[in-house]
């Protein structure tokens, strides 16, 4: 809030987009699982106290550091899936 006027930086659109633009376009959905479960730990006590809005960006930031371990070390919480083979109808999953 500044000069009296609500407003939105959208700083967490942008760091989230600079988060998948780093960790890979396969790896996104994997970012924002780890994002919104760090989220929910955060904001379900700040809601039980009464506070209506809870920042995102700790959980997103949070999440990177988290997801760019888990690349270094080669785990992969959701299976990697080829794009071609969707479209293909030749996927497995």
């Amino acid at each position: 809030r500044l000069k009296g006027v609500d407003a939105m930086s959208l700083g967490d659109v942008f760091f989230g987009g600079m988060a998948g633009a780093w960790i890979g376009f396969s790896r996104v959905p994997e970012y924002l699982f780890i994002a919104s479960l760090v989220f929910i730990v955060f904001a379900l006590p700040r809601a039980r106290r009464g506070h209506v809005w809870t920042p995102m960006g700790p959980a997103l930031v949070i999440a990177l550091i988290a997801q760019v371990t888990i690349i270094g070390t080669g785990v992969r919480i959701f299976p990697e899936v080829d794009i071609h083979s969707l479209i293909d109808g030749t996927s497995q999953l």
